[in-house]
């Protein structure tokens, strides 16, 4: 089954943590269940499309709700970026 949206991050997000960088610049990182042993660029298609999903909603989200910008970085266990996405 294809999810999208808030589906897409209720089944993979585990954590998510916003931090403001110097320069006022923020930057979002949102843990995943992905395959821990992952190292980008080594992600297979169908991951790499679901870690795009999940930034998109992510990104649709902050832009909705808090109308503000910054980069999120959707990552796994081993802190590979799967994918990263301006918002």
């Amino acid at each position: 089954m294809k999810l999208s949206g808030g589906a897409e991050l209720t089944e993979h997000v585990k954590d998510a943590k916003l931090r403001d960088c110097p320069g006022g610049d923020r930057e979002a990182n949102v843990l995943t269940d992905y395959d821990p042993r992952l190292e980008a660029p080594n992600v297979d298609a169908e991951t790499k499309k679901s870690a795009d999903r999940v930034a998109h909603a992510f990104t649709t989200w902050r832009d909705e709700r808090f109308h503000d910008e910054g980069w999120v970085y959707i990552i796994n266990a081993a802190v590979e970026t799967v994918t990263k996405q301006p918002w």
